[in-house]
């Protein structure tokens, strides 16, 4: 965890351009039920990039379907966060 934590949800949508096709459909579908949870609970979340900077991405290029929860890392909170 991180002493600026967020409640950060990986966001299909924004997988590198050059993902295999096949990885799409259900890393977006679990974007969509993490989201679903979050509202469901009414607990703050945001979505984060899949940016490249975690173990994700050698999934993703192998055209394995990924998702899940961010923490914050070391990226400060914005003032909407806090």
């Amino acid at each position: 965890g991180s002493p600026n934590y967020i409640f950060g949800i990986y966001d299909g949508r924004t997988a590198r351009n050059d993902t295999p096709p096949e990885a799409l459909p259900g890393s977006n579908k679990i974007t969509a039920l993490f989201r679903d949870w979050f509202v469901r609970h009414q607990l703050p979340w945001d979505y984060t990039g899949f940016d490249g900077r975690s173990d994700y991405f050698p999934f993703l290029a192998g055209g394995i379907v990924a998702g899940g929860l961010f923490s914050g890392a070391d990226d400060v909170k914005t003032q909407q966060e806090r």
